[in-house]
């Protein structure tokens, strides 16, 4: 974590999910999942500081959805915003992505 001007803490949070089509059986509980983590992040993001979050969506490929968004600015993903595709092929797609 690095210190602000302000002397605060500034975290970065990554999410990283599979959205491949193996997780089809487990798609409500991911999304619902993911949904209670950011509100977490939305309720206490910024108690120690600034708070960025990235998500990551992976399949055969990377898609950063969401980029360095302040911790008071997340909004729920909903059944449009995690559709399942692809293959999951992780390693392979981070050292494409690198």
């Amino acid at each position: 974590m690095a210190k602000t001007k302000k002397g605060n803490k500034k975290t970065h949070i990554a999410i990283v999910v599979d959205r491949s089509g193996s997780m089809s059986s487990i798609r409500k509980s991911t999304l619902d999942g993911l949904n209670e983590t950011i509100n977490g992040i939305i309720q206490d993001g910024d108690l120690g500081g600034e708070t960025d979050v990235t998500v990551v969506l992976f399949d055969h490929e990377i898609e950063a959805v969401l980029e360095n968004v302040p911790s008071n600015m997340m909004t729920k993903f909903n059944e449009e915003d995690y559709v399942l595709r692809g293959t999951t092929a992780l390693y392979t797609a981070y050292r494409d992505w690198e």
